[in-house]
């Protein structure tokens, strides 16, 4: 099957109808557009990578990729209690959604709560970002 190519303009559209969609069946905290959409190195035939943090996901990042699956997207979902401890596990994954992503939805008390656990994260460990990935000075 042919895949079809997808232009900037055309998946900030996927993306947010996509979280639209979530939105009527989760307790969407955040929904974070990230990776190459994100940065502009994408290519016509790039993912659109959303995270997704919301009440009802599972624990297990793999269970929730099969749930939220759709043409084009390449969903990362976390459960909202889950989240914090990605981030002091030092997920790169997470850490660069946080960091360089846009958002598209946000529950601003969780996003608080999130960008604080970032915060120290990176102060602990002395973590920053180069364009060959995440340093740990500490």
């Amino acid at each position: 099957m042919k895949r079809l190519l997808l232009s900037q303009k055309k998946a900030f559209e996927i993306a947010s109808n996509y979280v639209s969609k979530l939105k009527d069946d989760y307790t969407l905290r955040l929904a974070i557009l990230f990776g190459s959409f994100a940065t502009g190195l994408w290519t016509e035939s790039s993912d659109i990578d959303i995270l997704i943090v919301a009440d009802e996901l599972s624990d297990n990042i793999w269970d929730n990729y099969a749930i939220l699956k759709e043409r084009f997207v390449q969903p990362f979902g976390i459960s909202t209690k889950m989240v914090q401890n990605e981030i002091e596990s030092l997920n790169f994954i997470i850490l660069d959604a946080l960091e360089y992503g846009i958002i598209l939805h946000k529950d601003q008390s969780i996003y608080d709560l999130i960008k604080e656990k970032l915060e120290h994260v990176k102060k602990r460990y002395g973590l920053f970002r180069t364009a060959k990935g995440w340093n740990i000075t500490r």
